[in-house]
């Protein structure tokens, strides 16, 4: 540190000399190190703030906070003092990055972010901010590595070579030539990425390669490195963790698992492994096999190693622990909202799936939060002045990294005066600020609720409903104000609906939604968790967790038990008993389709297997090796019709999985099997509908002309309704090949309507909408902002889940179009 530091605190402190002191700050401010630059412009910054002179102060804590800081106490204070001196609130939100072009990769370390679009464009982010480089790059497929001088570029012409270009555009000499397309990579500190083809992995560091070895870890991702920088982790298939030298690539230990393994990160303490058992810590360099510690968890969302030896572990439902990394000691809980973990200069950040920015302390508790009013790509883009949120494929929003605008009471006070101006009638300038306010914070719930309440009495009832809907997506228990509870009853009431209720997990995908005679339930399966809702009053009754999915799990259910299959196996949950896990049934391969009768569940899988279980007792009765790929089944005059996506169709015993008979169907790509009580269809990939009788014999053969995205039976059994590619509704009659009517739609998720009866129910964009049967004619509709998609129907009560995570109850009579 420098000398003259000290001594002007002396002079000011003790002797009273601030103009001495403010002259040797101000020397100092010329030195070459950046840390006593930074010591001196907050000396001066405190100096002139105690004195009275706040330009002067705003000034000197503007120039602090321009350096990188990685004390968050120090970086909070200084913020806080600025925004007590400063006439105007500066803006948390800058600005909005509309590229040209879709971003096609992105490579960032700690120091350094390159943005590479598809039309060549590069991008990187300076103190400046995002900046565009001169030139552009033509055949550029992915950022593979960048830092300050150059970066390396994936070929679209010879995938098996690495470009470094400098950010001049010239093209070097270090270009690197792999033994085939590049697969995977890893990032590593001190210049050194980890890089994989279907052969080799490589190691690179400073722009060559250290050295290469034989790809033995297919099916394994290379994860983490930790102690002394010397080894790196492969996460595997085979639930084994296995640890690689860096310095030569050999092997060095092997740690096997009972469970499959989800994430693995390291730290000076060791190797931390989370799984579907919890979170333990293991330590490799002394004990391989031992676990130092294990804690059980429901299901982790995210994990990061921060402020020394704590750890943020939260899981699928928004809750937040702090632990301490070497004993796994509980330091704090608390709610937040499921997301993305990361650090910002000593801050715990994180970036929820709705938008929402949070920054907290070293307790994890939130001092700052931003609704950016966007769903965010992917964890935020950093440097010491900017935070980058990726909000589309064309669009990145640019925040201060230096102020955080829930602390500004310029805010607040905005907020105040809003609301007193709505309160005095006086429209216009209330939604003036409001409008002000969500243009720096897009999605902050209380400017949403005014906004809500002033289009309500200008009588713009659309205009009020989408912004009700803003105001229940954007609320949280961070900010005060209306309740979430009051929120909701008021959309409920501008949407003329009975209740709105919050789905129970803010997920990144749709809302999965079933039901039966008592309830309807919300799966979230990335959360692993199953609430049950009262269909009248839209209250959780009951909340069950759920053994780990995969993405592309597989389900099934009827009014009793669930079925859910991820990985070999499907669990088997009691829809009656809140959800409780009765049993899990072992599979030959992943399930394809799960099919349930009165007594028995049918499982298909991927490799061509059929298996039949007893619902009650769980056991298997049989397993048939029936096709070589997956097959449809359906269970047709007291017998199985297994029909595989080749299209070989074959007639199976119920009772012994023998097969009674091969039916030849000549086709191929089959995508539908479905039957009624006397006709079976099979439709096929290019929208041909063949129909069989009792006896397996084709009867009628049609082409519809273009894909079928859905076909569903009718309390007619020579009619059926078809949904097709191009959003068109069909009543059609088998026998006579016709079409009794057709309705155009538009914008449907799944252009498979709900029957009921008379009535057809249709997802419609923003609207849901009732159709007469027999004409096809349009009955009622209902608005729902942000979209719909599957409809149920309960005891003459319409409902609907929305895409943003809410779930609507209509009564059917209560409102006409």
């Amino acid at each position: 540190m420098d000398l003259r530091l000290k001594q002007a605190e002396y002079l000011y402190e003790l002797e009273g000399e601030k103009d001495a002191a403010i002259n040797l700050l101000q020397k100092v401010t010329k030195s070459s190190n950046p840390n006593d630059v930074k010591r001196s412009y907050l000396g001066l910054a405190k100096i002139y703030d105690w004195s009275g002179q706040a330009d002067s102060a705003q000034k000197y804590y503007e120039f602090f906070l321009q350096k990188p800081c990685k004390d968050p106490t120090t970086k909070q204070w200084v913020s806080n003092r600025l925004n007590l001196l400063q006439s105007q609130a500066p803006h948390f939100f800058l600005k909005s990055h509309n590229f040209s072009s879709p971003i096609t990769s992105i490579a960032q370390n700690e120091k350094f972010v390159t943005i590479l679009l598809n039309n060549g464009n590069l991008y990187s982010l300076d103190s400046v901010g995002l900046k565009k480089t001169p030139f552009m790059l033509k055949h550029s497929q992915q950022i593979v590595y960048a830092n300050h001088k150059s970066f390396w570029v994936n070929n679209y012409e010879n995938e098996r070579i690495l470009l470094e270009y400098d950010y001049h555009g010239k093209l070097t000499h270090n270009n690197i030539e792999l033994d085939g397309k590049l697969l995977d990579k890893l990032e590593l500190s001190n210049n050194r990425i980890l890089i994989s083809t279907a052969k080799s992995i490589y190691l690179l560091k400073n722009h060559r390669k250290v050295w290469q070895i034989s790809n033995q870890y297919q099916g394994c991702t290379p994860i983490s490195e930790a102690f002394s920088l010397k080894q790196v982790y492969f996460n595997c298939l085979d639930n084994a963790v296995r640890i690689v030298n860096l310095e030569d690539g050999l092997e060095l230990e092997t740690i096997n698992l009972l469970n499959p393994v989800d994430s693995i990160f390291s730290t000076n303490n060791g190797l931390f492994i989370s799984n579907n058992q919890g979170l333990l810590l293991k330590s490799p360099i002394e004990q391989p096999s031992a676990t130092q510690w294990q804690k059980t968890f429901i299901n982790i969302h995210s994990i990061l190693a921060f402020d020394r030896d704590k750890l943020a572990v939260l899981e699928s439902d928004g809750s937040l622990n702090l632990l301490n990394q070497k004993n796994g000691q509980l330091i704090s809980r608390t709610m937040v909202e499921p997301g993305a973990l990361f650090q910002n200069q000593g801050y715990l950040g994180l970036i929820s799936w709705s938008g929402n920015l949070f920054l907290m302390d070293n307790q994890a508790k939130v001092f700052a939060s931003y609704q950016s009013g966007y769903s965010p790509k992917q964890k935020p883009l950093i440097n010491h002045q900017f935070i980058c949120l990726q909000v589309s494929d064309k669009q990145i929003a640019v925040l201060s990294n230096q102020y955080y605008g829930k602390t500004h009471h310029h805010l607040q006070n905005s907020l105040d005066s809003m609301v007193n101006f709505h309160q005095q009638g006086k429209l216009s300038a209330a939604q003036s600020i409001a409008d002000s306010l969500l243009q720096k914070e897009p999605g902050n719930k209380n400017a949403w609720v005014v906004k809500a309440n002033v289009q309500g009495q200008m009588g713009s009832t659309d205009s009020a409903l989408w912004a009700w809907s803003n105001a229940a997506l954007f609320s949280n228990h961070h900010i005060a104000g209306y309740s979430k509870n009051l929120i909701l009853r008021e959309f409920a009431q501008a949407a003329q609906a009975n209740w709105i209720q919050s789905l129970p997990s803010l997920q990144k995908s749709y809302p999965k939604i079933l039901s039966n005679s008592k309830h309807i339930f919300s799966l979230d399966a990335e959360g692993s968790n199953l609430v049950a809702i009262d269909p009248a009053t839209g209250s959780y009754n009951w909340r069950s967790s759920l053994q780990k999915l995969e993405t592309d799990y597989t389900l099934g259910h009827d009014e009793n038990l669930l079925a859910l299959s991820s990985h070999y196996n499907a669990a088997i949950y009691d829809l009656h008993d809140k959800g409780k896990h009765i049993g899990n049934l072992d599979l030959p391969g992943k399930a394809y389709k799960i099919h349930f009768t009165t007594k028995y569940i049918y499982i298909s899988t991927w490799n061509g297997f059929l298996m039949k279980f007893d619902k009650k007792s769980l056991q298997a009765l049989w397993s048939r090796k029936l096709f070589t790929a997956e097959a449809l089944i359906d269970n047709f005059n007291d017998k199985i019709v297994a029909l595989s996506t080749k299209g070989d169709m074959i007639h199976i015993d119920d009772n012994t999985g023998a097969t009674l008979e091969e039916i030849n169907i000549n086709l191929n790509s089959i995508t539908l099997l479905h039957s009624n009580d006397s006709l079976l269809f099979v439709l096929n990939i290019d929208g041909t509908l063949n129909t069989f009788n009792n006896k397996l014999e084709k009867i009628i053969t049609h082409p519809f002309g273009q894909q079928v995205f859905s076909l569903q039976k009718t309390k007619h059994n020579n009619k059926v309704i078809v949904g097709l590619a191009n959003q068109q509704i069909r009543l059609f009659d088998v026998y006579k090949k016709t079409f009794l009517w057709n309705f155009q739609g538009k914008n449907s998720i799944f252009v498979k309507p709900l029957l009921s009866d008379n009535q057809i129910f249709l997802d419609q964009g923003e609207k849901v909408i009732q159709l007469d049967l027999e004409n096809g004619h349009l009955i009622k509709s209902w608005d729902l902002p942000g979209g719909c998609g599957s409809i149920w129907l309960h005891n003459d009560l319409l409902i609907v889940p929305s895409a943003l995570g809410f779930l609507y109850q209509f009564t059917l009579d209560d409102r006409h179009f």
